[in-house]
């Protein structure tokens, strides 16, 4: 099992000891929110886990980081995978020796999202020097791939001049 897996099962540990108890968990999932939608990726996660040590070899704990050079944290405003709240308690955690780095925008995997990101990651990881405490990245649109952007694409097309078709009821 990869190192991944066991640190997301430290995180998520649902405990699941066999099929059948993994089994009544999809059936509570469904009769409790039967319109939400499980992710197969997460459902093939929890199987793998049923193979895994227990207990997990590195558990969560709290950091204790003593004599480290400056450490950067980066973290979306808004991450789905690893939420903003997260990446602050590890900059609380880490002290004086901790910088968190926020890009204001949506999304998972902030590096190559704006000039200002790809400046502040490369600046610290060539000279070590962290940005200022509470520093941010403001978000920036993305671009559509080029494909998106031909005149083909009927998401990117103006639609006002399109022929209006009434109804009869």
């Amino acid at each position: 099992m990869h190192l991944a897996w066991q640190l997301d099962r430290a995180d998520f540990d649902t405990s699941i000891r066999d099929y059948r108890q993994y089994a009544r968990y999809l059936r509570r999932a469904k009769a409790v929110a039967p319109d939400v939608e499980l992710n197969p990726s997460h459902l093939t996660l929890n199987t793998w886990c049923l193979s895994e040590p227990k207990p997990i070899p590195n558990p969560q704990h709290r950091l204790r980081v003593r004599g480290a050079p400056p450490i950067l944290v980066v973290n979306f405003r808004h991450d789905p995978s690893t939420g903003h709240a997260w990446a602050v308690s590890v900059a609380r955690q880490l002290g004086k020796t901790g910088r968190l780095l926020t890009y204001e925008g949506v999304g998972h995997g902030v590096y190559d999202r704006s000039d200002c990101t790809i400046s502040t990651i490369d600046r610290y990881l060539i000279t070590l020097k962290p940005p200022a405490y509470r520093a941010s990245c403001p978000a920036v649109p993305l671009e559509p791939p080029a494909q998106a952007r031909e005149s083909h694409d009927f998401l990117l097309r103006d639609l006002t001049d399109r022929p209006v078709y009434e109804t009869s009821s």
